[in-house]
């Protein structure tokens, strides 16, 4: 069973199922996040979304870069390099 402190976290950080009628939504929850995240944390953030995929959208994601995903920009390359070409 998780902390507050964890399910806290998991609120903060949006999921995703591949549907491509919420790509709009899932990518304005990410700026969202990104926006209101301590810098220090946001190369954590890229890793934190990539966990919180389903379905389709976890499934194009088994070749994705981790040493990039991992980076202060990897949620831009989470959505750009893997999940809109994957899915677009």
């Amino acid at each position: 069973m998780g902390s507050m402190r964890e399910d806290k976290d998991k609120n903060q950080v949006p999921t995703w199922n591949g549907e491509q009628a919420l790509w709009p939504d899932y990518v304005r929850q990410c700026r969202l996040a990104y926006e209101t995240c301590e810098k220090r944390k946001r190369k954590l953030l890229g890793l934190k979304l990539a966990m919180r995929l389903t379905l389709n959208a976890w499934e194009v994601t088994y070749n994705i870069d981790h040493d990039r995903l991992r980076k202060s920009n990897g949620v831009k390359y989470l959505h750009n390099q893997s999940l809109a070409r994957a899915l677009g």
